[in-house]
């Protein structure tokens, strides 16, 4: 982030905050802010925790135009469970590699609501999972305080931290945010809200680059059918439905 930008909290919800939670706010004071309820309105955002319902409470980001955002982990891998996936019939498996080895090491280093990571987990991987905007990292915590998956979720950006404490990963998977484009129909009410808050990528040829120099097997690139490519030297192209995967090979 080129500037800091502070996020309210409300002061009461201190108490429910898991050890994990707590250190990374305590770490991060400079960012979030704890507020008293006077301060809160409908036309301002911040973090709470939702009480309304007890056997679902969680922390949720309330956002003035789009309402409130809250990752459930849950929900994500019963519905993939649910799905009993063909590995050899997934673009996006084939694209990763894991039709040829199930448990490949994969950093998701565009974690954002963690969809694809979780799909990813889903198919077996081992999978590593970065993001660098506080409000999403802090939702990601609080989803995982809520319901366990063997994902390890890092704060940051994953071409700017000490990479000598972390295995390389046999695959990096990358899904960079752009611009949206003129469209009749809006993006599904989460996805209004996580673009509100964390805007379009800007560096994707050079974080290609730096992830090219990292993986040791692959780079797959996240793509619509029709966008353009970031690079011309890709290896292989996956399509699905709507979406394709761009496959950079390491020799």
């Amino acid at each position: 982030m080129d500037t800091i930008t502070k996020f309210k909290i409300r002061s009461s919800d201190v108490s429910y905050l898991s050890k994990e939670e707590a250190h990374f706010i305590s770490e991060h004071s400079d960012i979030f802010i704890p507020v008293d309820d006077s301060k809160l309105c409908e036309n301002c955002e911040y973090l709470y925790y939702d009480l309304d319902d007890k056997k679902e409470s969680r922390f949720k980001f309330h956002s003035i135009e789009n309402g409130d955002l809250f990752f459930d982990f849950k929900q994500q891998l019963e519905y993939h469970r649910k799905k009993n996936y063909s590995l050899s019939k997934e673009p996006l498996a084939k694209a990763l590699g894991l039709t040829v080895k199930r448990d490949r090491i994969v950093w998701d280093v565009t974690c954002g609501t963690a969809k694809d990571a979780l799909l990813i987990y889903s198919f077996g991987a081992k999978v590593v999972a970065f993001e660098r905007h506080p409000i999403i990292y802090f939702l990601l915590l609080d989803a995982k305080e809520r319901f366990s998956v063997n994902i390890d979720f890092i704060y940051g950006d994953s071409s700017q931290i000490d990479l000598s404490l972390l295995t390389r990963p046999d695959t990096i998977y990358y899904d960079p945010m752009y611009p949206e484009k003129k469209k009749s129909a809006l993006p599904r009410k989460e996805m209004q809200i996580f673009k509100e808050i964390v805007g379009p990528d800007t560096d994707s040829e050079n974080y290609l680059e730096f992830a090219r120099k990292i993986a040791t097997d692959r780079v797959v690139v996240k793509r619509s059918l029709h966008a353009p490519q970031i690079k011309t030297d890709i290896n292989a192209v996956y399509e699905g439905k709507t979406t394709r995967y761009d496959m950079y090979k390491i020799f």
